[in-house]
């Protein structure tokens, strides 16, 4: 095997003993230089399992069942922080109740083949889900980063001891998007919906209905949260309540090209980036242009930091449509621009 593959991170999924289509594959990863996260289904599959995981030195094996989504979250959580990037994910999973391997096919019964499909078929959905990188993130008032898992459907915490757990369910899979924490310690997430996150893990949907929904900030006093509406071309605002609850939904500004990531100034206006346009402007409520900056490539996202948070900067890549986003790699680019008013607000 190619030896391209030298110092990569892989997972292999589904090794029982010698004979495993998964073992096989996971020997010529190794040969071939990956470091190897190897998985095993249950206590009865331990011992044999790690005897062979032990005879490929770096190799590390876990014990993960496929059918149960906290085992999988867990192992893809530890090895995240142990390795970073994943690089190749093999699932050679397959298993049905021994019960149901006997007599005639016809005597098959429901749940044992609810269990067939559950473990061998569905198992290769959630992993891969669980896999996905991470979209945005933002940090709670204790300074620990909260990461949005957009395709597991999960809100995951780095605790103190640097281990990222997870920490709030955020429903349906797939189409989270932003997040920001406010002042009070309360996170929002959106896509299909914007959550609000307490500081205790409770969620609770807000408001629902966007047209892809993208960076969102909340003003200095936390009584007003901004999210950009990329295809509706502009920014929606809400009134944010005590207890962190919106309403009061209404257009800020109407803009001439679509938001992506937003930040607040101490004059109130907002510096929104704009990926088709390739700018990143400045605009108050209502939708009056009162600054830009020309890229020469798509803007991403935008802050306002530095050490008295007047310096502007963006991230920006060549943009070729949705259809080419693997042409990106290699094109980003950080911008750093003086700016006429300081950031105020979060993030």
């Amino acid at each position: 095997m190619s030896s391209d593959l030298q110092g990569r991170n892989a997972v292999v999924f589904g090794v029982a003993n010698k004979r495993s289509i998964a073992w096989s594959i996971a020997q010529g990863l190794h040969a071939a230089g990956m470091k190897l996260a190897i998985t095993y289904q249950n206590e009865r599959l331990e011992q044999e399992a790690k005897d062979l995981i032990l005879s490929l030195p770096g190799a590390e094996g876990y014990m993960c069942d496929v059918s149960k989504d906290e085992e999988i979250d867990r192992l893809f959580a530890t090895l995240k922080e142990r390795h970073g990037k994943l690089h190749t994910l093999v699932h050679s999973v397959a298993y049905a109740p021994a019960d149901e391997l006997k007599g005639e096919f016809v005597n098959t019964t429901r749940e044992g083949f609810r269990i067939a499909l559950d473990v061998s078929v569905y198992s290769l959905v959630a992993v891969a889900r669980a896999a996905a990188p991470p979209l945005s993130f933002d940090f709670d008032a204790d300074g620990r980063m909260l990461i949005v898992a957009s395709q597991a459907g999960q809100l995951l915490r780095r605790e103190a001891d640097g281990i990222i757990k997870p920490f709030a369910r955020l429903g349906q899979s797939g189409g989270w998007n932003e997040i920001v924490v406010d002042g009070r310690g309360n996170a929002y997430v959106n896509g299909p919906q914007i959550l609000l996150i307490t500081p205790d893990g409770a969620v609770s949907a807000q408001a629902e209905d966007f047209a892809f929904p993208n960076g969102m900030a909340v003003t200095p006093d936390n009584r007003t949260l901004i999210c950009a509406e990329s295809h509706a071309r502009r920014l929606t605002a809400f009134d944010i309540a005590a207890d962190g609850s919106l309403s009061n939904r209404r257009v800020w500004a109407d803009l001439d090209g679509p938001p992506d990531g937003i930040c607040i100034d101490d004059t109130g206006a907002i510096w929104y980036a704009d990926v088709p346009n390739a700018y990143c402007r400045r605009v108050r409520e209502g939708g009056e242009v009162v600054g830009e900056v020309a890229l020469d490539r798509g803007g991403f996202a935008c802050m306002l930091g530095g050490p008295d948070r007047r310096t502007l900067y963006i991230t920006g890549a060549r943009w070729f449509g949705m259809d080419r986003m693997g042409e990106m790699g290699g094109t980003g680019r950080l911008f750093s621009i003086p700016a006429p008013a300081a950031g105020v607000g979060w993030p």
